[in-house]
């Protein structure tokens, strides 16, 4: 009798612990599969960034600052003969 408890609470205990193998053997691959999602997402952002910092630097140009004023803006380039000269403020 003592044989036959002893065998079930060895097989229980066996059985216990292969469940318990599987569960974390699906953990790891749960985790695995979430941080490859998050490296394609970070991978994207990353890359995101470099675009947005390329089309910074190239907004920041004079030549397209310049171009913006121009042609959207309706601005033209002053010459010196057109600046007039204000009196400084308090003297009328």
């Amino acid at each position: 009798m003592k044989k036959r408890k002893f065998f079930y609470l060895v097989l229980g205990t066996n059985i216990f612990f292969v469940v318990l193998q599987i569960h974390k053997h699906s953990q790891l691959v749960k985790l695995s599969y979430t941080k490859q999602k998050t490296e394609r997402d970070r991978d994207a952002l990353l890359k995101q960034r470099e675009q947005l910092t390329q089309r910074l630097n190239a907004l920041k140009s004079p030549e397209v600052i310049k171009k913006y004023a121009q042609q959207d803006l309706g601005m033209e380039e002053l010459s010196l003969r057109n600046v007039k000269q204000l009196p400084p403020a308090g003297v009328a």
